[in-house]
């Protein structure tokens, strides 16, 4: 009796675990391969959009280009995570430069590698802004890396962005009118 039971007892978690196996078991179907020219092509769309929505100062084109899940790791801040919070922190920065025009937005990828779905890129952009009835620019140069994702329909978002200011470099001293020191004898 009792081998019995144990047999019975083996019989269905078997059963049992070929239930769970199976049920909502699909076919495999196989991801769509993409060639590292593809996946080249369509990170530098994703990079010509970037560029066009960021010279337009167009938070919501700039957010399309964004996954849902997006973070942004920005030099004196916590954390941004998420659409919410990426999407705040552009709006005020809007505001804040409400009164600035963008005159050049740059960007210069020096590495891109594509893994999978997934891609990184490091490089520099590079912001020239003029503020209203000035006609001095300032510009700006941020140290980049960011991770892309490759969405279902193939095309690349970007999921992650880190940054910092680069210094500008060291102003010279302007040259000297002074004649130079004789030397002494």
């Amino acid at each position: 009796m009792r081998l019995t039971f144990i047999a019975f007892f083996v019989f269905a978690l078997s059963l049992a675990a070929t239930a769970q196996r199976t049920r909502g078991h699909r076919p495999a179907t196989p991801a769509p391969q993409h060639s590292l020219e593809e996946d080249q092509k369509a990170i530098a769309d994703l990079q010509r959009r970037d560029i066009d929505a960021n010279i337009a100062v167009d938070t919501d084109k700039i957010m399309a280009l964004r996954t849902g899940d997006v973070v942004y790791l920005v030099p004196g801040r916590s954390p941004l995570v998420g659409q919410e919070a990426v999407r705040n922190y552009l709006e005020d920065i809007r505001r804040q430069l409400a009164d600035w025009d963008m005159v050049g937005y740059e960007e210069q990828w020096r590495e891109v590698q594509v893994a999978g779905d997934f891609a990184f890129e490091w490089g520099t952009i590079n912001i020239r802004a003029r503020q209203e009835n000035e006609k001095r620019e300032s510009t700006a140069v941020r140290n980049v890396i960011q991770v892309l994702k490759r969405q279902p329909d193939g095309d690349w978002k970007i999921a992650r962005a880190i940054w910092n200011l680069q210094a500008p470099p060291a102003s010279l001293p302007p040259p000297s009118t002074k004649p130079p020191d004789k030397p002494k004898e």
